[in-house]
């Protein structure tokens, strides 16, 4: 009996052995480990080095723009002001601004966007010639409130404000050539050719003095 039940014994063992005989000896686990170094932190300041992601919350049906008259071969300003969909203003920029300025023949005219980053955009441009142009701004490729904008281009630009005469008394000029101002933007100096001169006026447009023959 008891040589019957070790037969058994050793039986099971080589049953045992032959069932790992089965088993694969190669497993498909991989793990990348990063903890062992300084390699996980290096990536993060590599990738904060390049940028970050922006987010934005602008909703384009209720941003606008303001438009105004424009005047030929001068620079001119549409300002765009962006909101969330809440409504409520934005305070950052980075919204992709598009705009398509055209003439009253449907020519493209070369417009620049300007991100002043505070939820305002400028839309700059040089119009050549007097007329009606249209622009069509967007976000995100939908077009913002009231987009198509009607843009009135004049030739004529009304003065800020008026100094002097034709003459050669204190106030008055024979033959003005360049206007300058100076670095603190208080005097204006005008170069008057035909009195031999130059008028120096303060900011508020009052003669101060002249230099040269008096």
């Amino acid at each position: 009996m008891r040589n019957i039940t070790k037969k058994i014994s050793d039986l099971n063992e080589k049953l045992d052995s032959t069932s790992t005989l089965s088993e694969p000896r190669e497993n498909r686990f991989l793990k990348y480990e990063y903890r062992h170094n300084s390699s996980f932190k290096d990536i993060q300041a590599s990738l904060g080095s390049l940028g970050r992601i922006k987010v934005s919350t602008t909703f384009p049906a209720l941003c606008t723009a303001k438009v105004g008259k424009a005047i030929t071969h001068l620079k001119s300003v549409v300002t765009v002001t962006t909101v969330d969909y809440h409504g409520n203003p934005r305070v950052s920029g980075s919204d992709p601004v598009l705009s398509d300025l055209r003439n009253e023949k449907g020519e493209v005219i070369e417009s620049k966007i300007k991100d002043k980053n505070d939820g305002t955009y400028d839309i700059l441009f040089v119009p050549p010639k007097a007329g009606t142009y249209k622009i069509c701004i967007g976000i995100f490729n939908r077009p913002i409130k009231g987009s198509l904008y009607a843009i009135t281009v004049t030739d004529h630009n009304n003065p800020v404000w008026k100094f002097g005469v034709r003459g050669t008394g204190l106030e008055a000029f024979k033959q003005p050539l360049r206007v300058v101002c100076d670095q603190s933007e208080e005097h204006v100096y005008v170069l008057d050719t035909g009195n031999s001169r130059v008028k120096k006026i303060d900011e508020c447009g009052d003669f101060v003095s002249h230099i040269g023959p008096d």
